[in-house]
């Protein structure tokens, strides 16, 4: 049997929060994913206690994925430290758009960690085309 995978979607300031909101509009209310936005008056490291605090408050079993707007930023530093450290099985994903997180959200219940890994990141990059 195959966990739920929770995802969270970290980034800079609404980004998260538009991207959950944007997928729920389309996809219905969806359990397991959260949000942790970075505001500009945090800290690095009171940002990663704060993503740290959202892991830790999923299924305690169940892998995660983190779903950052872009590489390099702190959302993903934070997320990438974490993952080094925890006992839990998280992921990490940069570059996250739409198209990723719906992927996320409607295979995350019966696809693997890795299997959906594979399929978000397929979905982020298939979706951007120039017309």
């Amino acid at each position: 049997m195959k966990m739920m995978t929770a995802l969270i979607l970290a980034g800079h300031d609404q980004f998260p929060e538009g991207l959950k909101h944007t997928g729920e509009f389309i996809s219905g209310s969806e359990a397991g994913v959260e949000i942790c936005p970075l505001h500009s008056e945090e800290s690095t490291d009171t940002y990663k206690e704060k993503l740290l605090s959202t892991i830790n408050q999923m299924d305690e079993d169940a892998p995660v994925i983190v779903l950052c707007d872009l590489i390099g930023g702190t959302p993903f530093k934070a997320a990438l430290e974490i993952a080094r450290s925890t006992k839990k099985q998280v992921r990490i994903i940069a570059g996250i758009n739409l198209p990723g997180l719906l992927t996320g959200i409607m295979l995350k219940d019966s696809l693997s960690v890795d299997e959906l890994v594979k399929e978000i990141i397929k979905e982020t990059q298939d979706s951007v085309k120039a017309f």
